[in-house]
């Protein structure tokens, strides 16, 4: 029970932060979905009144597809070709524009960013186990180890079990084509760090 508590409240945190601040290889952004005059056709990606109006007023959107994630977010997102053995996406394709959610708050000082993150976890079990934040900013960056994966140099950390946090997990960050990538993914239920650097491969190279 104290681990899927554990891993709810990951799962509220990660949508906080981005609100405040599944799928397999690379997709491209529709062109269907922007019109001749350069605005985004929100009905063409299958919004409603209502999530026009959270998009518009708070830079918030869930959506279906990456096809319709890219077209929010203004780049390609990736999403891995490989995911551990009985993981799945739990979440749709949580897409966060830094300028509108902010408002008025927004630091002059800070560039705007767009993110977009997918959550998997156990079907049935809202679980999080690896989550996938991909965006126009830089993540975590210092945290970790160099390496070399699939070509790409990503900064690998592993974080031990503590207190509130009942697994360990491995951080993974790297910059690839302008976008900036972090991958988390915890060490339970046979998800051990070899499928976990498959996970980040597939998304590198898909």
């Amino acid at each position: 029970m104290k681990s899927r508590l554990f891993f709810l409240v990951v799962a509220v945190a990660l949508a906080a932060l981005l609100t405040a601040c599944g799928a397999g290889g690379v997709t491209s952004s529709p062109n269907p979905s922007t019109p001749a005059s350069g605005t985004t056709d929100y009905a063409a990606l299958g919004m409603s009144a209502a999530d026009i109006q959270a998009w518009e007023d708070r830079g918030i959107a869930n959506m279906d597809s990456a096809e319709q994630a890219s077209v929010l977010a203004g780049f390609t997102v990736r999403t891995p070709g490989f995911v551990p053995e009985g993981l799945a996406p739990i979440s749709k394709f949580m897409v966060s524009d830094h300028l509108a959610a902010l408002g008025d708050m927004v630091n002059p000082d800070v560039p705007p960013y767009v993110d977009v993150t997918l959550v998997y976890g156990f079907p049935g079990e809202r679980q999080v186990v690896v989550t996938v934040i991909q965006g126009t900013r830089a993540l975590n960056q210092g945290q970790g180890e160099p390496t070399t994966l699939q070509g790409a140099s990503v900064e690998r950390a592993y974080l031990p079990a503590s207190e509130g946090k009942p697994y360990p997990s491995v951080q993974y960050v790297w910059e690839q084509g302008g976008v900036n990538y972090f991958v988390e993914g915890y060490l339970v239920d046979g998800v051990d760090e070899t499928a976990l650097d498959q996970v980040v491969c597939s998304i590198i190279n898909p």
